[in-house]
């Protein structure tokens, strides 16, 4: 049996998500990665543009983390620190930095080292380990021995389990009081699960100083996609999805723009058709930001809402945002006709 199915989208409202390289839908397309790892410096001190990164972003396994000032530093003088409570899991950890801000490339062939400074309330000495990644979950891990008190650390990554030169590790990731499985460490095992606080500081990431405190995060700009013929962005996702083209259908999707069926608001609309041949997970990627310059969603803007036309009744409809290749995403059942749809 041979069919079409034809789906309106009309007026989609981005209130967003996930920093840029954001796309609304699976795009299959990751940019290329720096060449070189550029020096970065994490201080949480309010200067710092990416100081909340992992209070906002970060925290998992039911951990905590918060921007604290503590006298536990190296000259007991008072600074900013991140304040981290483990969780109830013993992986529980707190992301320090993601290539959602800038660079993109943490570490390289000549520039592998990865200095902070540590406090623990430990009562014995434990480990503590640190990870970097990239999109596609290559990952390396270090881990070191941490004494109770303070202590000035530098983790030789390319000594670490699963160390690859040539990966573009991304994203950097610390667990305190857990051994992720460093085959070189030799010192204590983690030591009881109590839920310690442990504080983090003047992080160095490839050689980073002071004046290597990177970029503030893209922002979240409230975006309309009328679809009619002043909307130069909404006309981007009409065509097949290329290389050279930041939107448009994959899937043998056809996309294109054409009077909004009857019923709802009147005007244009997108028209999104899956023909026989189309695979089932066809679709469009409706929007690309620049990641230097926008966001699709953040905190204050964690909403994309559109008006739907469903030629069928109880059609699942799969709405993502990505960045890089890490994606989220619902599936929502519309009716037959038109609907309002908005994704939290």
């Amino acid at each position: 049996m041979t069919f079409n199915k034809s789906i309106s989208i009309k007026a989609l409202r981005v209130l967003s998500l996930f920093v840029a390289t954001s796309s609304l839908l699976l795009s299959g397309i990751v940019p290329a990665n720096a060449a070189g790892a550029t020096p970065l410096y994490l201080s949480f001190e309010n200067h710092d543009p990416l100081r909340n990164v992992a209070v906002q972003d970060g925290s998992f396994g039911g951990a905590r983390s918060e921007l604290v000032r503590s006298t536990n530093t190296a000259d007991g003088l008072p600074s900013q620190v991140l304040s981290f409570t483990k969780g109830s899991e013993p992986w529980s950890g707190a992301l320090l930095h993601t290539s959602a801000s800038s660079p993109a490339r943490l570490l390289d062939s000549t520039r592998y080292l990865i200095t902070l400074d540590f406090f623990s309330r430990d009562y014995l000495p434990s480990p503590l380990s640190v990870k970097v990644e990239d999109p596609r979950n290559n990952s390396v891990q270090k881990v070191l021995q941490v004494v109770p008190g303070h202590n000035r650390l530098t983790f030789d990554m390319s000594t670490g389990s699963g160390w690859n030169p040539d990966i573009a590790y991304s994203t950097l990731i610390i667990f305190p009081n857990f051994d992720i499985g460093d085959g070189t460490y030799s010192g204590t095992p983690a030591i009881p699960f109590a839920y310690q606080t442990y504080e983090i500081d003047n992080v160095s990431i490839a050689g980073g100083t002071i004046a290597d405190q990177g970029t503030a995060f893209a922002k979240a700009t409230p975006t309309v996609l009328t679809f009619e013929a002043d909307d130069s962005i909404g006309k981007l996702a009409v065509g097949s999805l290329s290389n050279e083209k930041p939107a448009g259908s994959f899937g043998n999707a056809i996309s294109s723009i054409e009077t909004s069926p009857a019923g709802g608001t009147g005007g244009n609309a997108l028209k999104i058709e899956k023909s026989a041949n189309a695979e089932t997970w066809a679709g469009v990627l409706l929007l690309k930001f620049d990641k230097s310059t926008t966001r699709i969603t953040s905190g204050a803007y964690p909403q994309v809402s559109f008006n739907y036309y469903s030629p069928v009744a109880n059609s699942p409809t799969r709405i993502e945002l990505q960045q890089d290749d890490r994606r989220s995403g619902k599936t929502v059942v519309v009716p037959k006709g038109w609907s309002q749809v908005t994704i939290d």
